[in-house]
């Protein structure tokens, strides 16, 4: 029997298209479109966004150039519609400005360190913006990149609604902890990463994100498909939850990452003010994004 390589628990196995979608992100440090300082308007319904998902399909094939350099983890075939599950989040103008700011600071540290290593060029790419200026919208992983056929996708939506009720997990809110680098499983794109905490649960000693993706898990491998980080012997999943802010396909040296944690530490932007709020399970099946509410808390 073949040996199986055990998969990173570091960073979900993206598609390597930010879950398919074919949007090219902008460098982080250039130019961007200025937070509005004004009056912040009532937030958008979030099934108003979900209309709005999928970006124009310039091709079905795997082509980096039409990707950022970018390689597609799921081939295209006619029948199979990419899955994912996740936790969105639309950053207001504060949040922007503050996750903002870290990208800055990281590429003015990637610059500075390159004054002196000329013979490494890194470029770091955000997640914040569309090569067209338009905010684009954050997430935290609750599957890898999985496949279901055309008549699987109701099933799968009816079982994935029950074991989340059934799980009784309420909405909670998440915040992070540090700033890392992380790779994709096949080391072509590595991304910068806030490591994401939430409340315990009381299961087993897990965390509320630990204890839905133990359901979620538990409705990808009655598919066939394979699950977002392991679980030990005792059945409790180990975590490795994060929002990517940024990547890039050059991995970073040593020394760039220790002047980039460097620069962070003395313009100390506070990680632990930023809050991410999780309360709609979002499960996009092609282009089509469906909504699993949690409980509210009473």
């Amino acid at each position: 029997m073949a040996h199986q390589r055990k998969p990173s628990l570091g960073l979900v196995d993206y598609s390597d298209s930010e879950d398919d979608d074919d949007s090219k992100p902008t460098a982080a440090g250039s130019s961007q479109p200025a937070p509005s300082t004004s009056e912040s308007l009532p937030p958008l319904p979030s099934k108003f966004y979900d209309l709005y998902t999928a970006a124009p399909r310039l091709t079905k094939e795997d082509d980096p150039e039409a990707h950022g350099g970018r390689h597609r983890a799921i081939p295209h075939i006619e029948g199979n519609w990419p899955t994912h599950l996740y936790f969105e989040w639309h950053l207001t103008t504060p949040e922007l400005g503050q996750v903002g700011r870290l990208l800055q600071v990281a590429a003015e540290a990637i610059g500075n360190y390159e004054k002196f290593h000329n013979d490494e060029k890194f470029k770091l790419e955000s997640f914040l913006y569309s090569d067209l200026g338009t905010q684009l919208p954050l997430h935290i992983s609750m599957s890898r990149p999985i496949v279901l056929r055309t008549e699987e996708r109701d099933g799968f939506m009816a079982e994935l609604e029950r074991v989340v009720e059934r799980s009784g997990v309420q909405s909670f809110d998440v915040r992070f902890t540090s700033l890392e680098w992380v790779p994709n499983q096949d080391r072509t794109r590595w991304f910068w990463v806030m490591r994401a905490t939430s409340p315990a649960s009381g299961q087993h000693r897990q965390t509320l994100l630990s204890s839905l993706l133990t359901a979620c898990n538990q409705v990808v491998r009655s598919h066939n498909q394979p699950e977002l980080y392991l679980t030990d012997s005792r059945g409790a999943t180990r975590e490795g939850f994060h929002v990517s802010i940024g990547w890039s396909l050059t991995e970073p040296s040593k020394g760039l990452c220790e002047g980039i944690s460097a620069a962070i530490l003395n313009n100390r932007p506070e990680l632990s003010d930023l809050t991410m709020k999780c309360g709609t399970l979002k499960v996009k099946i092609g282009n089509a994004v469906h909504a699993v509410e949690l409980r509210r808390p009473f």
